[in-house]
């Protein structure tokens, strides 16, 4: 008698997608990804996120918290300036960035239907096994949003509901978050952050355990990038590669020192960049995060004052350093990978003499590190899901 085969177990993850950042789609796609690798059926819920153009607000999806009147007014014209732009904009540029976005999550990443409002979500029975949230900033006080479906209460009574590399976005909470936070942590079962002083944050708020574990883009090794990294053309032999999320003068004076030490040119990768109209420099504007995969992999060296991009470098084994001024209030999450990987020297902030420190890393002490954290994050994972 032919035994029937053990259904696998059905995960739900909701979190931050299709909003056109990189780090954004590469980290739901990398959740998804690695969880189908090891054993389960895993996708992605489809919440829109709130700065996603077709995202709709109804009275359930009013913010948790007050915010600033100048950034309420920036979180509403939000999408309406996007839109503007766009028609201003409606170039080949613009068309091909866009096409490459949504390519890659149709070649890569599943979906599942869509859901453009809060009430949808909750309006829904969903018959997943477990319930997932994260990675990425799902849990900032400052997102302009209800951060309830962010804490899986839409699940059904009795669903397992876990989170993985979540993040707060900040160094610290303000006070007043405290008792929010408490309520929403004690409905998880199993906690994990992406940052370790987040570990600290959740057992000060609410007295729970979590634990530290790698971001998903990290979970998944060079060559699993490999497969769904996409040629550019028309990209320098040997470039050093900028990858800029806000603009910072300094960045620039950085990336000419370094492609000057490496006879390279300097080939920026961002939306907002401060020095798009500087001669010396390439700028890549239509690139999809299949194309962001290949412009790392492929990298001189790496200049970033991203998260992902300092994932991203650390796993390709680039040579790089980190911009972050010290008047940020969210560098705890380039910090404490570093920290993870024991590679805080590549730091830069106002502060530090860069021409003093060495070009290359010597990646034999990183590599057991990595590898450690991620035989730590997957037994995370297992006992998360399987318990």
């Amino acid at each position: 008698m032919i035994m029937e085969e053990t259904r696998k177990r059905r995960i739900g993850i909701i979190t931050i997608a299709r909003v056109n950042n990189y780090g954004a789609e590469l980290q739901a796609f990398a959740t998804q990804y690695f969880l189908r690798k090891i054993g389960y059926d895993a996708e992605i819920i489809d919440y829109l996120f709130y700065k996603h153009p077709c995202h709709m607000r109804t009275p359930r999806s009013k913010p948790v918290f007050r915010i600033s009147f100048p950034n309420r007014v920036k979180e509403w014209l939000y999408p309406h300036f996007t839109r503007i732009k766009s028609w201003i904009r409606h170039d080949k540029v613009v068309k091909e960035r866009l096409a490459s976005f949504n390519r890659f999550h149709q070649d890569n990443t599943h979906f599942s239907r869509e859901y453009s409002t809060i009430d949808a979500l909750y309006n829904t029975q969903m018959d997943y096994d477990v319930f997932m949230v994260g990675s990425d900033q799902v849990w900032n006080p400052n997102n302009y949003t209800s951060l309830n479906p962010y804490f899986l209460d839409f699940a059904p009574t009795g669903k397992k509901r876990v989170s993985y590399a979540s993040s707060f976005g900040l160094n610290s909470l303000p006070q007043n978050t405290y008792g929010y936070f408490k309520q929403m942590l004690q409905g998880l079962d199993a906690i994990s952050v992406r940052e370790e002083n987040a570990v600290g944050m959740v057992k000060n708020i609410s007295g729970l355990d979590a634990t530290w574990v790698l971001d998903p883009t990290l979970l998944l090794d060079r060559n699993d990038w490999r497969k769904v990294e996409k040629r550019m053309e028309n990209v320098p032999l040997k470039y050093v590669l900028v990858y800029e999320i806000t603009p910072y003068p300094q960045i620039f004076d950085i990336a000419k020192y370094v492609a000057d030490s490496l006879n390279a040119t300097v080939v920026c990768l961002s939306k907002v960049s401060s020095f798009v109209k500087e001669p010396q420099m390439t700028n890549v504007e239509t690139a999809g995060p299949a194309e962001f995969i290949y412009l790392f992999d492929h990298a001189s060296f790496i200049i970033t004052n991203s998260f992902h991009g300092t994932a991203f470098s650390i796993n390709f084994e680039k040579d790089f350093f980190v911009v972050a001024p010290s008047r940020k209030q969210n560098n705890s999450r380039q910090i404490s990978i570093l920290k993870k990987m024991g590679l805080t020297d590549r730091l830069i902030t106002e502060e530090t003499s860069y021409h003093s420190i060495p070009l290359e890393i010597d990646y034999a002490e990183v590599l057991p590190r990595l590898e450690m954290a991620r035989k730590e994050s997957v037994e995370y994972l297992k006992s998360a899901l399987d318990e």
